[in-house]
């Protein structure tokens, strides 16, 4: 492959700062890359990371020039593009320190790079995007709330008749959007979200039939539209507790199910036992599924577009990754060298990677008030559930304490990152005076549950260990209330500039609410990320 200096045909080209030009540089980059056999390793790396960086640079020309959804195309394909880098970067350090070819780890990113490219070049020559334009939950929810809110009685029946035809195409985008939820959502939330969704569907058919009646009442209207816009709020109260309680659940345990497959393929004992694998790569199948749903869900609630794009391009890695782990593990099970081995542990580790990646992003978009609020509530019934244990004369034991340990450190490790991110100065100490106590209390929580949840435990050990739970959850309600000023205002704030906020916002309960505003940004590549 011919290397690209500033000299070379490329970077002629580069400087025209034309689509075409970039165009023709991508389809010269993709000719010699498709055939490389991967020898210059470092020269490659260097090569990849100058065309990055070209057309990142070309990329902040295009204001103007692409449409929005294009630009956010070119910078999702960018941002797959980094990633596919970064995973180039550990396969060659890892055949470095194995003294082994990955070859179906090359051909893995090789792919990835391609698709890359090619869809860069399409989205500049043909102004393509692959971002669904379609809307979100939240976008078809206020178009439902605002079409609704139209029907008014002094408009005439044929106006009315109109108007609640196109609402009701309107709730069948909300209630598919929820109900798809509900599909990945905890048990308890999909019935609830199931339930919701049938009063929503109840509710319109009570104003369809006073609109159709030959007089309708203009009192019964209103109480019919209101009612549909209760119910419609109340669903989606509902759906973004749903989301955040299964938030909580993911993150708690986002590494548990590919772990599961981990170590029953490195166990040669299980060659026999396929159909246990199936079950656990179904399990895992089921996991990817629930992260794309936040994630998607975080998406539509971001006003940042850099970290939309950055969330977006965490899931299409995963989701990629996910064709490639399954058969790697097989394969390690199957067939048990160290090479296969090697090949499962570096996939699993760039999966784990990208997966801790978009659970920071999310981190930075979720609410510190609704989601101290929601795993206050999910602890407090591991507490009382404890708490009736030992009433009953039983010992607790260590596998009961750790579902509020997890929980409990997601809290904290959200925390940390939202605590930082947070520009405003207002009880910044008092709630970072809170939040040590609260990570003091769940170190002693650990430390305790390791040490008097043993062999020996005694019913003094088991009370000693709830006594310190109950402090735990007594230091959450403390951040939860430290966040409740702060929300109130938020509250006031943007109940002036929300036509829905009467309905939507007086239970304080902004489940998903950025941290940093930004309308519109760029992806911040700089060449020092690229430093072998």
């Amino acid at each position: 492959m011919s290397q690209l200096n500033e000299k070379s045909l490329y970077y002629i080209m580069i400087e025209r700062n034309t689509v075409d030009a970039v165009a023709c540089i991508i389809i010269c980059f993709r000719s010699n890359f498709k055939f490389m056999p991967f020898f210059t390793h470092r020269q490659l790396c260097d090569d990849l990371a100058k065309l990055i960086l070209s057309i990142s640079d070309f990329h902040k020309e295009l204001k103007g020039k692409l449409e929005k959804g294009n630009r956010d195309t070119l910078l999702l394909y960018l941002s797959q593009l980094i990633t596919s880098l970064s995973l180039l970067i550990d396969i060659f350090v890892k055949e470095s320190n194995v003294n082994q070819t990955l070859t179906e780890a090359r051909l893995c990113a090789k792919k990835r790079i391609i698709w890359c490219l090619d869809g860069i070049q399409e989205t500049l020559t043909t102004n393509k995007s692959i971002l669904d334009p379609s809307g979100s939950f939240i976008k078809w929810m206020d178009s439902a709330l605002d079409k609704i809110a139209e029907i008014d009685a002094e408009k005439g029946k044929t106006a009315i008749i109109g108007i609640c035809n196109d609402a009701g195409v309107l709730f069948e985008e909300v209630l598919s959007h929820a109900m798809s939820i509900a599909q990945v959502a905890l048990k308890e939330d999909c019935t609830i979200i199931r339930g919701s969704c049938q009063t929503v569907l109840d509710s319109l058919d009570s104003l369809t039939v006073e609109i159709n009646k030959p007089s309708p009442n203009p009192a019964m209207l209103n109480l019919f539209v209101d009612t549909c816009t209760d119910k419609l709020c109340a669903l989606e109260r509902r759906v973004n507790t749903a989301v955040l309680k299964l938030g909580l659940r993911v993150f708690s345990e986002y590494d548990v199910a590919l772990e599961a497959i981990h170590d029953f393929c490195n166990n040669v004992m299980n060659k026999e036992k396929m159909e246990e694998l199936d079950s656990l790569v179904a399990d895992f199948d089921f996991h990817v599924d629930r992260i794309m749903q936040i994630g998607l869900f975080a998406v539509s609630c971001s006003t940042c577009t850099s970290r939309g794009i950055k969330i977006r391009s965490s899931l299409a890695s995963l989701e990629s990754l996910e064709c490639e782990l399954v058969p790697a593990f097989t394969a390690m099970l199957l067939e048990h060298s160290v090479h296969n081995a090697n090949l499962a542990i570096l996939l699993k580790s760039h999966w784990l990677r990208q997966a801790n990646i978009l659970r920071k992003l999310i981190y930075l978009i979720i609410d510190p008030f609704a989601f101290c609020q929601v795993i206050y509530e999910e602890n407090k019934q591991h507490v009382e559930s404890f708490s009736k244990t030992i009433k009953q004369k039983h010992l607790l034991d260590k596998k009961h304490v750790v579902p509020l340990i997890d929980q409990s450190q997601v809290l904290l490790e959200f925390l940390d990152i939202a605590i930082k991110e947070e520009k405003r100065d207002e009880d910044t100490k008092n709630t970072k005076q809170k939040f040590n106590d609260f990570k003091n209390v769940l170190h002693e929580v650990q430390s305790a549950s390791d040490v008097l949840l043993d062999n020996k435990n005694k019913m003094e050990n088991s009370l000693r260990v709830l006594k310190r739970c109950k402090i735990l959850l007594t230091t959450i309600k403390r951040l939860w209330h430290c966040f409740r000023e702060e929300m109130r205002m938020d509250w006031i704030k943007r109940s002036s500039q929300t036509k829905h906020s009467k309905d939507r916002t007086h239970t304080f309960e902004y489940f998903f609410s950025e941290l940093v505003d930004v309308e519109d940004a760029d992806l911040d590549v700089d060449a020092n990320d690229f430093i072998l």
